[in-house]
């Protein structure tokens, strides 16, 4: 990890999609705000600064994200960082 945070190497992944012309949608429920995202994997991109917030929060974003891609062909990655289990939307479902 410190090896990739000192290099400040930029997500591979990313900068391949991004010189074929793909559409990014960058969706974190803690806005992406440790180190290994912000010096590295997605040093490239200007990221704006957010507070956390809930992971069916993120989702909905994503969803309206996704909702507004156009069919026209062209190319999307989308990327979610979700915070371990959140339990504050869920309904319970017995059976």
């Amino acid at each position: 990890m410190d090896g990739v945070l000192s290099a400040r190497m930029p997500s591979v992944q990313l900068g391949a999609l991004s010189t074929q012309g793909y559409q990014f949608g960058l969706f974190s429920s803690e806005g992406f705000n440790q180190p290994l995202y912000r010096q590295a994997l997605l040093a490239d991109y200007t990221l704006t600064a957010t507070d956390r917030q809930n992971n069916a929060s993120t989702v909905t974003q994503w969803q309206n994200w996704l909702s507004s891609q156009k069919g026209d062909g062209t190319p999307w990655f989308s990327w979610q960082a979700l915070d371990g289990v959140d339990l504050s939307g869920a309904t319970a479902k017995t059976r």
